[in-house]
């Protein structure tokens, strides 16, 4: 993971089985500069090792190598695209248009999903916390707004129906967790790479449908599909002292 965060969040009380004695879902947390102090303890040289050639396995778990680019250029996976396509399957039966703006920075865009030039939802993404810090004051005044009370700012843009935020500028792929890359631009080169990766759409994949099947027992968005897949977050008291196991 490129996110020391997921140590913290595969801790989490929700993500434990209570019918296997309260076992937990994940039993260990790598980051990407772990798996690389792995790698150099071994003595591997990833230059040296041969491609491998036929089938294997694991070949088929890859969401990597179809005919489906992204819409929206970001550093963190797309989940806000997978939202927008998803509404756009379900709602209007993949005919609305993905439409990205761009915002004051790179980290701050504005995503809209239009139907014959129509806005249908509006969202945004914002990365770093001078954008969401920047986003926060926003939703405040349009708070105020609605409630009626006199603000300094006539807000007349539209509200955001979802907001994907991050706390690391460009996302992920500059995440804690995550191999360094030497200066700005070094980065933006990992995300072109990152970017232009050809991608199948999950909805259609074979290997997603045969996960729901046989091990969700469900479609997506049932009871079961739901128990499994989605969680909740919620207000935690602030303590002194952490003992977390890493």
């Amino acid at each position: 993971m490129p996110c020391y965060d997921k140590k913290l969040e595969a801790s989490r009380e929700d993500f434990t089985l209570a019918e296997y004695n309260n076992t937990k879902e994940v039993d260990c947390v790598l980051t990407t500069i772990e798996l690389e102090e792995i790698i150099q303890d071994k003595g591997v040289d990833l230059k040296q090792l041969k491609e491998f050639e036929g089938e294997w396995e694991g070949k088929q778990w890859c969401l990597t190598g179809g005919e489906d680019k992204r819409s929206i250029w970001n550093g963190s996976g797309g989940y806000l695209e997978t939202v927008l396509r998803a509404i756009n399957l379900l709602k209007y039966n993949g005919t609305a248009t993905i439409v990205e703006e761009k915002g004051r920075n790179e980290d701050y865009r504005i995503v809209k999903l239009e139907l014959n030039g129509e806005e249908k939802l509006r969202a945004a993404y914002a990365y770093g916390f001078r954008n969401i810090q920047n986003i926060v004051r926003t939703l405040k005044l349009e708070e105020k707004n609605r409630k009626g009370k006199k603000t300094n700012t006539a807000s007349k843009k539209k509200t955001l129906d979802f907001i994907e935020v991050m706390a690391c500028p460009k996302g992920c792929l500059n995440g804690g967790g995550q191999l360094k890359v030497e200066g700005k631009q070094g980065l933006e080169g990992v995300g072109r790479v990152y970017n232009e990766v050809q991608e199948k759409k999950p909805e259609e994949d074979e290997m997603v449908k045969k996960i729901y099947k046989e091990w969700i027992g469900g479609e997506i968005g049932s009871e079961s599909a739901r128990k499994l897949l989605h969680t909740q977050y919620k207000a935690v008291e602030k303590v002194n002292n952490v003992n977390i196991k890493w």
